[in-house]
């Protein structure tokens, strides 16, 4: 037989519960609002701002390139490591008129694809998956003879783990411009 003290525990639990089922139910349903409005968002500003040069295929993995001018030599403009190539956009017009300049997004930057295996870098260096994998080469389409010497020593540099865990930490940081 139920006491009424049990009875009326039972009523405030399942009063706790149905007001925690709302409160889950409330944050579920702003989350799934917000993330409807970031997407309406995203699909907004890039119908709104759309790449000023064009998206060159690498292999799979589209750059955003963005040439101006005329002439030699042509001056390649180096953004910050959570930068695009928009910083660039009050610079470029005065360096084009007397000369070619091009400014470019990295993988995952401005309106440049993200590379899949970027990602997974930083948590397979431990492993030596690079390496087997040929992540790490460090070579240049059309590299001259000369490159040869260097290169086994670039691609040391470029698969340390302390190097990429410095280019995930900078991506992640810049994830949100990126977007």
């Amino acid at each position: 037989m139920l006491s009424a003290g049990s009875t009326a525990a039972s009523i405030r639990r399942f009063q706790l519960w149905r007001i925690f089922q709302w409160l889950i139910l409330s944050v579920l349903l702003m989350v799934a609002a917000d993330a409807l409005f970031q997407f309406s968002r995203m699909q907004w500003e890039n119908h709104r701002y759309p790449p000023r040069g064009k998206l060159v295929d690498i292999g799979g993995v589209r750059l955003h390139v963005h040439c101006t001018g005329a002439g030699s030599p042509t001056v390649v403009m180096e953004n910050g490591s959570n930068d695009s190539s928009v910083i660039w956009q009050l610079v470029q017009p005065a360096v084009s008129k007397s000369t070619r300049v091009c400014s470019y997004d990295r993988a995952g930057f401005g309106w440049s694809d993200v590379n899949v295996y970027y990602h997974l870098m930083p948590w397979t260096v431990p492993l030596g998956v690079p390496h087997v994998l040929g992540w790490c080469r460090y070579t240049l389409p059309n590299q001259p003879q000369q490159w040869d010497r260097f290169a086994p020593e670039a691609t040391a540099q470029y698969c340390r783990l302390r190097a990429w865990r410095t280019e995930h930490a900078s991506d992640r940081r810049g994830w949100i411009d990126a977007r």
